[in-house]
């Protein structure tokens, strides 16, 4: 009767782990059935406080607001760069004497000269 004896031990442990899986589907529901009634016994203002709980809206637009911010900044340090580099283009374009008798921009880069010669 050994082989009897196998399958009545597996069934058996088949039927615990099967009333396991049923007693946390029945904990599950159950949870889901009070959370439901205490939904519909709520108030009005009750469930417009849980919608908004559960609502992740907050943070999107805190997420949606920070990316325009980071954009508009980008935008503004973008337009003050071309601000400067359009002044000091301008600047180079000045003659180097009052009386105006250079035209062009002034070359002021140096070149080193080698030292060995």
């Amino acid at each position: 009767m050994g082989i009897f004896d196998t399958v009545t031990r597996w069934f058996k442990r088949e039927a615990a782990e099967v009333k396991e899986g049923v007693a946390k589907v029945e904990d599950r529901l159950d949870a889901d059935m009070t959370r439901r009634e205490r939904d519909l016994a709520a108030t009005p203002q009750e469930r417009m406080d849980a919608i908004a709980q559960e609502t992740p809206g907050d943070d999107l637009m805190a997420q949606a607001q920070a990316k325009i911010d980071a954009k508009q900044a980008l935008a503004d340090a973008n337009e003050e760069l071309a601000d400067r580099t359009d002044a000091k283009a301008d600047e180079g374009t000045k003659s180097a004497s009052p009386d105006g008798l250079t035209d062009g921009p002034i070359d002021d880069t140096v070149e080193a000269e080698d030292p060995k010669t």
